[in-house]
C-alpha cells in the first residue's frame, strides 16, 4: 500500500487509512469479483472499486474530488505548456542544408542560421 505520496494532512491519511481497512476487509470476506472487460473505463473501474469492493460512499466521493482537482491541475498545466511553445523560436529549414532560428518576424537581422547536422 505504498500508492499514496506521504502526507501531514490529517483527513488524507484518516481516508488512505479508512480506504486500506476496507480494501483488505472487504477483499478478505467477499467473493471475488468477476473479472473486468478489457474494454472497461477507468471511471468505470474507479467506481465498480468503491461500489463492490471499498464499499464506502464518503471515501467514493473524497478520491472522486481528489481525482477530479488533479485532472483539472494537469489541463491547466497543460495549457500553460502549449501556451509556452507557441511563443518559442521556430526552427525552420532551408533549401541550402543549413538550418535557422527565427522568431517568425519578418526582418532578416532576427534569424540565426546554423549548419544542418550531417548523417554519417
Amino acid at each position: 500500500f505504498r500508492q499514496h505520496a506521504s502526507s501531514k494532512d490529517k483527513t488524507t491519511v484518516t481516508h488512505w487509512i479508512r480506504f486500506c481497512t476496507a480494501f483488505v476487509r472487504n477483499s478478505a470476506r467477499l467473493r471475488s469479483p468477476m473479472a473486468l472487460k478489457a474494454t472497461t473505463s477507468m471511471e468505470e473501474e474507479f467506481d465498480l472499486l468503491f461500489e463492490y469492493i471499498v464499499k464506502d460512499r464518503a471515501l467514493r466521493n473524497f478520491y472522486r474530488e481528489k481525482r477530479d482537482a488533479f485532472i483539472e491541475q494537469e489541463e491547466k498545466e497543460r495549457s500553460l505548456r502549449l501556451a509556452e511553445m507557441e511563443q518559442r523560436p521556430v526552427l525552420k529549414s532551408n533549401a541550402s542544408d543549413s538550418m535557422s532560428i527565427s522568431d517568425d518576424s519578418s526582418s532578416e537581422g532576427s534569424t540565426l542560421h546554423l549548419p544542418s547536422p550531417r548523417n554519417k
